[in-house]
């Protein structure tokens, strides 16, 4: 559900970064990468992601390519994580740039979308290794908290253009995800929180 809605959340005119770093940090974990890969495909489509789409999907897949020799590697660094789905997005992008001749605007386009990614891969990681370890003993940290509240804010902008009795369903949902870490973590993760999903969802 959560890549599903990630996949189809988007910024800056179109842009649908979010399926595809969450994917990203699924690698070297024993979440199912063929369901996130499915899921945040499909997410991208049922946006209208188009070209966006191809992008995700065509990014994943070299991720997933990469992956297998890495599969040997104990554990991967965040950095290098990103670094790698930077370049895995980035490709793709400037394939369809050069097919169509190359616009400033689709090479900044590109940029923004590849370092989305590349930031985006700091923040899901914690949340893909927090999910990881359910079955063993994790403590969550102030950043893990954090983390969780910007990927609620991100998924939760998946729901965009979703009306119940003329209510948008992100705006109900999201109140109540600010209600419950006020609840659990205390007011000042609850504050953090709320500012981060306010923002993200408004500008989402």
């Amino acid at each position: 559900a959560a890549a599903f809605l990630l996949g189809r959340a988007s910024f800056a005119g179109g842009i649908m970064p979010f399926g595809t770093a969450f994917y990203a940090c699924t690698l070297g974990t024993h979440i199912n990468k063929a369901l996130t890969y499915i899921f945040a495909l499909l997410g991208m489509l049922s946006a209208g992601g188009g070209e966006q789409a191809y992008t995700g999907a065509a990014a994943m897949l070299l991720l997933g390519v990469i992956n297998i020799p890495l599969k040997r590697v104990e554990r991967i660094s965040v950095y290098k994580l990103a670094l790698i789905s930077f370049a895995a997005v980035l490709i793709p992008n400037l394939i369809i740039i050069s097919l169509q001749g190359f616009l400033m605007y689709d090479l900044l386009k590109s940029l923004i979308y590849s370092i989305s990614v590349f930031a985006m891969v700091f923040v899901f990681k914690r949340v893909t290794n927090l999910i990881d370890g359910l079955k063993s003993k994790y403590e969550i940290s102030s950043e893990d908290r954090v983390s969780i509240a910007i990927i609620s804010a991100l998924a939760l902008s998946g729901l965009a253009d979703i009306t119940i009795l003329g209510i948008e369903a992100k705006n109900v949902i999201s109140v109540l995800v600010i209600l419950v870490f006020s609840h659990k973590y205390g007011a000042a993760i609850g504050s953090a929180s709320g500012a981060v999903i306010g923002l993200i969802v408004s500008i989402s």
